[in-house]
């Protein structure tokens, strides 16, 4: 009888540890899931936020090369009004020399 005691009281004290480890086990589960779930979240949002920015740079490197090739056009539209007021300027200049600087009409 004193054998089945002690049996029992050692299966008890095996069962305890072994709750023990068990609720050991389901916290640190719960506390991994939770983990991975912020994981996860957060790599959503990474990747939002990855491609938000990729559409930007994008928008930002189209705008670039549109200003860019209006900048070269107009550029070369300055020349041409550069060259239009020298013109102009000579063409007065010159008829305006002749006349003693008065203007006729």
């Amino acid at each position: 009888l004193n054998s089945l005691r002690q049996e029992l009281q050692i299966t008890n004290q095996h069962r305890l540890v072994m709750e023990h480890a068990q609720n050991t086990l389901r916290t640190q589960l719960h506390d991994r899931e939770a983990s991975l779930t912020r994981y996860r979240h957060t790599h959503e949002r990474m990747s939002k936020l990855n491609r938000d920015m990729s559409v930007s740079f994008s928008k930002l490197q189209q705008d670039y090369v549109s200003t860019a090739k209006e900048l070269e056009r107009l550029r070369v539209v300055e020349k041409r009004l550069v060259w239009s007021e020298r013109r102009l300027e000579d063409y007065v200049g010159g008829s305006a020399g002749d006349t003693g600087g008065a203007v006729t009409n």
